[in-house]
Formats: structure tokens, sequence, C-alpha cells
């Protein structure tokens, strides 16, 4: 059927198609629909596909959505640690503990105010990376923190931040601090180092030492995921934006669906069809496949009754 180019997308799909498509967790609210949603859906058009070529194209979509999906959730880690609001947690403490905790001394004769900013740069030159900030966080519950004495708190304290415990008197002074336990005190320990994991969050830095990458087993025999993940690697590393690294990606899949099925990508979009379930969100679909590609093979009923 002859699509008419002055008409928007909605208006050229009949609007159950287009709510299945993007939303395929969705039930088709036309059971009579359900079968047919491309112009290729003939009886058996699944049968007649290659084996082979079906498997290359299941592995370029895998390596697309296993990238995406890494980088979903490191975003959601650094969402989350940017909501939490630890330092006013820190400064409520403060402000329970003592009068005024702005002009206030320790009994070392260093000012709170002056000495919770010197903890944080101390912090940061000890700990540097978002990994180590939360290996001293499972040792703040490993040494049970909220019970030791105090006589036993520099020591502890050095533990946790993994320096020699023979070695707490070099702790500076005014790691006083986090010894007041008044207030709920001992939970300050823990709140400057949730922000301190807050501010030194680094994509890069996170995916590296976490070795993310290496979770995924099933990609390393995956010949195309190596060139994907080191395209958003590299990005992540000089602070490129998602719009940036992820078109490269697409480019970069085209480029390998045009070499699978010789340049044919009406040919490319029915294999894709035959495996959506390896592409539940769509994301390949909609990304690496174009407007005009798709338009071209949709079946557009006569009436919505057809």
């Amino acid at each position: 059927m002859p699509i008419e180019e002055d008409k928007s997308v909605l208006e050229r799909l009949p609007a159950c198609y287009l709510n299945y498509l993007q939303s395929p967790s969705k039930k088709s609210p036309d059971p009579k629909i359900n079968s047919r949603y491309f112009d290729f859906e003939i009886s058996g058009w699944d049968k007649t596909l290659d084996k082979d070529l079906s498997a290359e194209l299941v592995t370029l979509i895998e390596a697309y959505c296993g990238v995406l999906s890494q980088n979903s959730k490191v975003q959601k880690i650094e969402s989350s640690m940017r909501e939490k609001n630890f330092t006013g947690h820190v400064l409520n403490i403060l402000r329970l503990q003592y009068d005024n905790y702005c002009y206030q001394k320790l009994p070392c004769g260093i000012e709170i105010e002056t000495a919770l900013q010197q903890l944080y740069a101390e912090l940061s030159y000890l700990l540097k990376k978002v990994v180590r900030v939360q290996e001293a966080i499972v040792g703040l519950e490993n040494e049970k923190w909220h019970l030791t004495c105090e006589e036993n708190r520099p020591r502890v304290a050095a533990k946790i931040l993994g320096l020699n415990p023979s070695d707490d008197e070099k702790l500076p002074p005014f790691f006083e601090l986090l010894y007041n336990f008044r207030c709920n005190g001992y939970m300050l320990f823990y709140f400057v180092l949730k922000d301190l994991e807050r501010l030194l969050f680094d994509k890069a830095d996170y995916i590296s030492d976490t070795n993310l990458s290496d979770k995924y087993f099933k990609f390393k025999q995956n010949r195309y995921y190596d060139e994907l993940y080191n395209i958003y690697l590299n990005s992540i590393a000089e602070k490129k934006s998602k719009g940036i690294w992820n078109a490269q990606l697409i480019e970069i899949c085209r480029r390998h669906l045009k070499e699978i099925f010789g340049g044919d990508m009406s040919e490319a979009l029915k294999y894709y069809w035959s495996q959506k379930s390896k592409d539940p969100s769509r994301n390949f679909l909609w990304d690496v496949f174009n407007e005009e590609e798709i338009l071209s093979q949709i079946f557009i009923p006569k009436n919505q009754d057809e």
C-alpha cells in the first residue's frame, strides 16, 4: 500500500500497531491483528530464513543491547548516589552534638567546621576511588564501628580505612570529629563515606574497577561486543554524552547489518522480527533501523477490521 509522504508516522500507522511495536509487553487490543504487523508476515515466512544469518544477527543484537544494559546499570547507581542527601545528615548530627558547630572547637583545638573540611580532604586522599570508599563502608559493619569503645576508636578507624592499626597515631587530629558517638554520632563516619562515594563517583573508574564486563560471560564469544564496548568505554572516559557514543554504536551496527545482508535492510528487518525476543525493549529496532526502513515494511490494512 503506498505511503503518503505528507503524513506523520502516527497518522500512517494504525494506533494499535504502533502501541504494540513500542510496548511489546502489552497485548494487542484487537486479537484479529495479533498475527501480522509487517508485509512479509505471510504463512510460514520465518521458516524460510537462513539459520546462520539469524544467528549472526542475534550476536549483533545482543552486543548492542548488552552495552546499553551495562550503561543503564551504571546510570542507576550514579542516580541513586546523587539522590541521597548525606551532606545534610552529616550536618544534622553535628548540630545535635554541638551548640555551634561552625565555630566550636574539638579537644584538639580545631574548629569543627574546619575539621569537617579537612576530614573530607584527607579521606579523599586516603581512599581516592569509589571502590575504596565502598570497601571502607563494608569495614564499618565488619568492625562493628557502632560498638567500638572510645579508647579504641582511632585504631578501628585506621583499620576501616585500610591503614596499619599500629600506625593509628598518625591519623590527623581532626579525626576526633568521628569519635564523638553522642546523638547517634557513630553514624557520622558512615554518612561522610557515603557522601564521599557520591563526590568521587566517576563512570570510567567505576566500570574499570568493578570489571562490569566480566560479569557478562556470554559476551566473551561475541565478536561484535568488544568493538562496541570499547567505544562505550572510551567515550565514558572522555565524558562524552550518551547521544554521541550511542550514535557511534548505531553507525557500526548499521554497517555490520549491511555486511550481513548485502545491503538489503528490508531483509535485515525481516530477520530482526523473527528474533525480536532477543530485544524485548525494542532498542535495536528503533535505534538501528530508520523510519523509512520500518515504514516500508509495515502492513497497513485498508480498514481496522482487516
